[in-house]
């Protein structure tokens, strides 16, 4: 059981942070093998998903071109609304029969 202080915990995290030690590395054998069942193919799929539904909102609410859309968001702003979406399909899987 872990013994430490949340200030000892806040600590070692912002300890963690600053060396930026997370950026760029690949998870190690053992995440992968408790993560098996979250693939890239399953992300990949929402992520496919809601970029189908951006193209309907720019074409069917905005009645302008994806590109247009997509240009006018920017890449940052299209991530953070994937974010959104995969927030809201997690919450309807928690809501469902099947969450519980």
């Amino acid at each position: 059981m872990n013994t430490q202080t949340e200030e000892q915990i806040k600590q070692a995290y912002d300890a963690y942070l600053d060396r930026a030690s997370w950026i760029g590395k690949s998870p190690s054998p053992e995440v992968l093998v408790y993560t098996h069942d979250v693939t890239n193919e399953m992300v990949l799929d929402i992520w496919m998903e809601y970029l189908a539904f951006t193209e309907g909102i720019a074409t069917e609410v905005y009645d302008i071109p994806i590109e247009a859309l997509i240009e006018k968001m920017g890449s940052v702003a299209l991530v953070d609304g994937f974010c959104g979406y995969l927030r809201g399909a997690l919450d309807v899987y928690e809501e469902s029969e099947l969450g519980k």
